[in-house]
């Protein structure tokens, strides 16, 4: 009798199946999708937020002669939308441009007040045609493109005095309430 004959075949494992997967892969695939989110949520938050200086550009760039009015209305209206609007809407003239400079870089500071000084003077003069438009025109590009251009939300501009600078605090104010609860105890 041969000794082999008594062999039975080889068997196989059962197959081994993909599911339910290790939680460590489970772990890699939760941040894989956190990550595309939050990256998505950032992506989409700064082009919401360069949408309006997008839009400036645009009408800056495309129009060849705005009036001094259209360009100013641009500067406010940019300004009016990344910082108080408060502060920006009730100054005009040689605040306006005081605070336009301050939100530039200090090396284009000087070019930019060469270029809105004279405009920015004449608004409120009567002349039947804008000699100074197209260095305005210029000078709002220049600001749109290299302002410090942050949005501020929840936060208000309070003056706490007339010789010191604007306060920036927050609405809730805590420390003011907190105060006054010491002092009435």
């Amino acid at each position: 009798m041969d000794p082999l004959a008594n062999l039975q075949d080889i068997h196989l494992p059962e197959n081994i199946h993909g599911w339910p997967i290790a939680p460590g892969w489970w772990i890699l695939l939760v941040s894989i999708i956190a990550i595309a989110v939050f990256s998505y949520k950032k992506i989409s938050a700064k082009r919401k937020q360069s949408l309006v200086k997008r839009q400036a550009i645009k009408q800056l760039t495309e129009l060849d002669n705005l009036s001094t009015e259209k360009s100013i209305a641009i500067l406010k209206w940019v300004s009016m939308h990344y910082f108080n609007r408060n502060e920006v809407a009730a100054i005009h003239g040689d605040k306006l441009l005081a605070f336009l400079s301050n939100k530039l870089p200090n090396e284009q500071q000087a070019s930019f007040v060469q270029l809105a000084e004279n405009a920015l003077m004449q608004q409120y003069r009567k002349s039947t045609h804008s000699l100074y438009s197209q260095e305005l025109q210029q000078a709002a590009l220049l600001w749109v493109n290299n302002a410090a251009l942050i949005e501020i939300k929840g936060v208000e501009v309070i003056a706490s005095d007339k010789n010191q600078p604007s306060a920036i605090q927050n609405n809730n104010n805590k420390m003011t309430t907190a105060k006054s609860e010491v002092t009435h105890d």
